[in-house]
């Protein structure tokens, strides 16, 4: 995949205990499913790999601080709105969801996947990769960022497009539970994810 098709994100913490957690089970946030409430997101969309170096280093505040580094497919976010719909999703790529309900001290929490989670930067230690960073991933029973269905509410343009937005608000009243069920039963998550990783290996 070409680096402009992808979105760059960047989070920072003095907390350097947490990284095996967000490797393995992701982001959290105290914010709901906001995306920039919990993370930055780096302005230009064609940076080449030294200059993503340079952003993640200079974002780092201190010799105690860790950046976490998220990649994500623009297709995935919405960012690609076209002239004309298609007849599965309208003028929009399918976005794929991201976060999954948690409860964390008797607080209801979000999190964020560990697959779109690169790695880490450490000034004292350096980069650590994520094992289990993967463009595509088992996205059944996450919910929509409030990023994605703003950029589908402010752009929907026919009936096909308002389904696509109904589709996504909805998902956010239900539970992680019932909609990893709504989604197994009727394969919309998981055959878009099969699209999606099809057309990525192609890429290749």
């Amino acid at each position: 995949m070409k680096q402009n098709e992808n979105v760059y994100f960047l989070h920072k913490t003095d907390d350097q205990s947490i990284e095996k957690d967000v490797f393995e089970n992701g982001l959290l946030s105290w914010y709901g499913y906001s995306m920039h409430s919990t993370m930055w997101r780096i302005p230009n969309d064609n940076l080449t790999l030294e200059e993503l170096d340079a952003q993640i280093k200079n974002y780092a505040d201190n010799e105690n601080t860790t950046v976490y580094c998220i990649k994500i497919p623009k297709k995935y976010l919405c960012h690609n709105i076209h002239s004309t719909s298609n007849s599965t999703s309208g003028r929009f790529d399918f976005p794929i969801p991201f976060w999954k309900d948690e409860v964390v001290g008797g607080s209801q929490v979000a999190r964020f996947t560990p697959h779109l989670i690169m790695g880490s930067y450490n000034p004292k230690t350096g980069y650590k990769t994520n094992k289990n960073y993967s463009q595509t991933f088992d996205a059944t029973g996450l919910k929509y960022a409030n990023e994605q269905i703003d950029i589908v509410r402010a752009s929907a343009a026919d009936e096909i497009d308002m389904r696509l937005l109904d589709f996504m608000t909805r998902r956010s009243k239900k539970s992680f539970s019932e909609l990893k069920s709504f989604d197994n039963s009727n394969g919309i998550i998981c055959s878009k994810m099969e699209k999606y990783k099809n057309e990525f290996e192609a890429q290749k």
